[in-house]
């Protein structure tokens, strides 16, 4: 009877052991699967900014070009620009709105609100040579910078002010 006791005894201890064993098993895949998920989420965070970046980088390129071409045309009013300032108005203007429709892909919706306001002040810039269409280029210009640091995360959406 002794032996069948110490073999129901080190039965109930394989079974346990092994027990122990696949619940260890468990427990550590799902650790794993865990920490996979997460490293995935926070690469996937990580394309979709520098995605984003670039897009943003592309329309305040954009805007470059647009303002090069303002000044160009700059004192030309009234009269038929000569076609290698007409061309650079043609190329601008293409320029920011290929920059726009990265944007729009891209998101989110204030950055491409202040994206649309800062290609369509560029472009009556380089209609207009005026000192209001130069400001409101400038102003659109510092809130696109605004709404897309704040998308990339270099400020948060309300930061507090002292002072």
């Amino acid at each position: 009877m002794q032996e069948w006791m110490t073999a129901v005894i080190g039965l109930a201890g394989a079974v346990v052991g092994a027990g122990a064993a696949m619940w260890g098993a468990h427990r550590a895949a799902r650790t794993s699967r865990e920490a996979l998920a997460v490293q995935i989420r926070k690469e996937d965070e990580r394309w979709a900014r520098e995605q984003r970046q670039a897009a943003y980088h592309a329309l305040i390129k954009a805007d470059m070009a647009q303002q090069e071409a303002a000044h160009l045309a700059a004192g030309l009013s009234g009269t038929r620009l000569p076609s290698e300032v007409e061309a650079a108005c043609d190329a601008a203007s293409h320029e920011g709105f290929a920059a726009l429709s990265l944007v729009e892909l891209c998101g989110p919706p204030d950055v491409l609100y202040a994206a649309r306001e800062l290609r369509d002040a560029g472009e009556a810039m380089m209609r207009d040579h005026s000192l209001g269409a130069a400001q409101r280029q400038h102003t659109a210009l510092q809130a696109f910078r605004m709404e897309a640091r704040r998308a990339l995360g270099y400020e948060s959406a309300h930061p507090h002010r002292t002072g």
